[in-house]
């Protein structure tokens, strides 16, 4: 038996590698550069000369020994950004164990209402961590572009979950190298929210596709909208899908948008509400104060559809109300985002943009 040595972090991750693009096992190539026999020559040059390559770009951890990744995110909705937590901490365990990265995380979170000095509240403890890479809600104010570009440039950083509003500070986001989005695609949710319809869409005449004035992701719910429209129009030329927000501000927001289409409603002119952010109970306890203070019977009064699912979503599924919606699988967005940037720090592969796909959920069943 080979007597192993003290093995440092560096060595263990360039055993992995090499292992990786050899195709053998990660004991063969520690035994190899262990100078064990029973390997053929070719194979022995093969990974002693790849060794060497790999070595070259292979950067060593912090003085610390560890790698502290700064992550800041919003703290409401609760059930939906608890979620991505579990995600980043389950996959820094994972490194931990499995990989023997020490991989520490610094949470931050920005608290409601989101502003500028929230923002700048939230990310200022990050300038003494020292962090070697982040994790960033792109929260779209000043304060967050000034953190930002005083980020060093080897500094790898992604952008989770959204991107701002605003096309010149996306485009100075987006420009800065070493920097990712990791996050759904939310054309393609649109289309997805489309398919929850189905053939339903083709007997429709008018969709009402609702933004909320506070929505945290405003780009994102545009951007599902039009992928929304895209796929319903294809089902059906003539269907009408109309635009509009809805104000959140707390009980009175349903009665509020209840007064509002109920009109709309009893004049047969509303087949569905499209709901482009995670407030789909709002509209969902709209349609049943119209329902209820008209005893309409169903069939007669227009769907509810929308994206994610709060604990307020489960009575309107229930009762038939929701057809359904599309949930983020944000856990895995926020694995991947730690992954991401592991792999980037550690073995200098190149980062770029992961799209985690959303799931499609009907009467509670997923597909």
């Amino acid at each position: 038996r080979i007597p192993m040595p003290a093995i440092k972090y560096t060595d263990r991750l360039l055993i992995r590698q090499i292992a990786s693009r050899t195709g053998l096992t990660v004991s063969s190539v520690y035994k190899i550069l262990s100078g064990a026999s029973g390997f053929s020559q070719s194979t022995r040059e093969r990974v002693e000369r790849m060794a060497q390559e790999l070595q070259v770009r292979l950067p060593t951890l912090p003085a610390s020994g560890v790698f502290t990744v700064g992550v800041l995110i919003p703290e409401h909705p609760t059930y939906f950004w608890s979620e991505a937590i579990s995600g980043i901490r389950r996959t820094v365990q994972t490194l931990r164990e499995e990989r023997g990265i020490r991989v520490e995380t610094v949470f931050r979170f920005v608290h409601f209402p989101i502003s500028d000095s929230a923002v700048e509240a939230a990310l200022e403890p990050f300038s003494g961590e020292g962090c070697n890479a982040y994790i960033l809600y792109p929260a779209d104010c000043p304060a967050f572009l000034r953190f930002f570009t005083a980020i060093p440039s080897g500094v790898p950083v992604v952008l989770f979950n959204d991107l701002p509003e605003d096309s010149d500070r996306l485009r100075t986001l987006r420009e800065r190298p070493l920097t990712v989005y990791v996050g759904a695609d939310n054309y393609d949710e649109g289309i997805l929210a489309a398919h929850v319809l189905g053939a339903r869409l083709s007997g429709m005449r008018n969709v009402l596709a609702l933004l909320s004035e506070d929505s945290l992701g405003t780009t994102a719910a545009k951007r599902r909208i039009a992928g929304f429209t895209h796929a319903a129009t294809e089902i059906n030329p003539g269907l009408s899908v109309r635009t509009d927000f809805v104000v959140v501000n707390g009980k009175l927001a349903a009665a509020f948008l209840a007064a509002r289409i109920e009109p709309e409603i009893l004049s047969g002119g509303m087949d569905c509400i499209y709901v482009s952010t995670g407030v789909t109970h709002i509209a969902s306890a709209a349609i049943a104060k119209v329902r209820r203070r008209n005893c309409l019977p169903p069939g007669t009064y227009p769907l509810c559809l929308g994206h994610e699912c709060s604990p307020s979503d489960r009575l309107y599924l229930l009762d038939g109300t929701q057809c359904g919606y599309v949930k983020q699988d944000i856990y895995s967005q926020a694995r991947a985002a730690v992954e991401h940037l592991a792999e980037a720090f550690l073995s200098g592969a190149t980062m770029q943009d992961v799209y985690i796909r959303s799931s499609v959920l009907i009467n509670g069943g997923e597909r």
